[in-house]
């Protein structure tokens, strides 16, 4: 397989439009995040690999009977995924597949990866035709505050919690003026410190994706599903639709895309394996 240069990406997006629900192929087919991609050296351009470095997700589409696919994946995980990985310092990937009959295929073709099995969660929300249907925004809980995130906020408050917020929102956005032109987001505040956050990890074609985090001892509290049904209710105001992506085994991150209304509308199979240390020795498979 040969990797494309980032202005060649446009190349793999036949073969990728099965994954656009994950808001961020499109996002990084447009070179707006980093990302890697390989596609198979045939006419037909029949299969891909893809990279997406801000997630450490691998989006893989191909014919799992072909034995020349599963040598140039041996022969690109040993090469050069895993010794990218671990130059990165990521302790683990995340492999997802189409067709499906693929994950019957992967453990026999990537003998030396450990994979388990993990499925991601697709949870959505159209953005209702009706300016009277969408909803209104939530009030805070006595002592907290709701505000929303904006790039002032992010460089002018001194909260705790604050700098992961805009670390977070900089991997995604690439810079505070992007975000504060096309992000939507809110945290709820206690005192001096940053309960919770949601926010648009990615904004594209009228649909966006969200992403959550509550920080302990917060946790469990409802403050995570506070500043989702303010994003929600924010991001349907304006016209878009929502896309919320979580583990199988994210018990809490279920709990909050169901208590913000959103509906679950697919189940991703997908493995995910540990980015083992190397053994001293070239570790291209058999």
């Amino acid at each position: 397989m040969h990797e494309l240069a980032s202005d060649s990406f446009a190349q793999a997006s036949h073969l990728l439009h099965g994954f656009a629900h994950f808001l961020v192929v499109p996002t990084l087919l447009q070179r707006l995040v980093p990302a890697r991609v390989w596609m198979l050296e045939d006419t037909d351009r029949s299969a891909c690999l893809c990279w997406d470095m801000l997630d450490s997700i691998l989006f893989l589409v191909g014919n799992p009977a072909d034995p020349q696919l599963h040598q140039n994946l041996r022969h690109l995980f040993g090469k050069t995924i895993l010794p990218a990985a671990r130059q990165r310092d990521l302790s683990a990937l995340h492999l997802q597949f189409q067709p499906a009959n693929w994950q019957e295929q992967l453990p026999g073709v990537l003998p030396d990866l450990d994979l388990r099995p993990k499925a991601i969660y697709f949870y959505t929300q159209p953005a209702p035709a009706s300016q009277e249907l969408r909803p209104t925004q939530p009030s805070a809980p006595a002592g907290f505050e709701l505000h929303a995130i904006t790039s002032d906020l992010l460089t002018s408050a001194s909260w705790t919690n604050l700098a992961v917020v805009a670390a977070t929102i900089k991997a995604c956005w690439r810079t505070l003026e992007n975000y504060q032109a096309h992000g939507r987001g809110y945290c709820l505040v206690h005192g001096q410190t940053v309960a919770a956050w949601c926010s648009t990890d990615f904004v594209f074609g009228g649909q966006c994706e969200l992403y959550v985090e509550t920080f302990p001892p917060y946790q469990r509290q409802g403050c995570g599903t506070l500043v989702a049904q303010a994003c929600v209710t924010e991001c349907l105001r304006q016209g878009l639709s929502i896309h919320w992506h979580c583990w199988e085994d994210h018990h809490g991150s279920i709990r909050i895309a169901e208590h913000a209304g959103l509906t679950k509308a697919a189940e991703c199979p997908g493995y995910w394996f540990q980015v083992r240390p190397e053994a001293g020795r070239s570790e291209e498979f058999p």
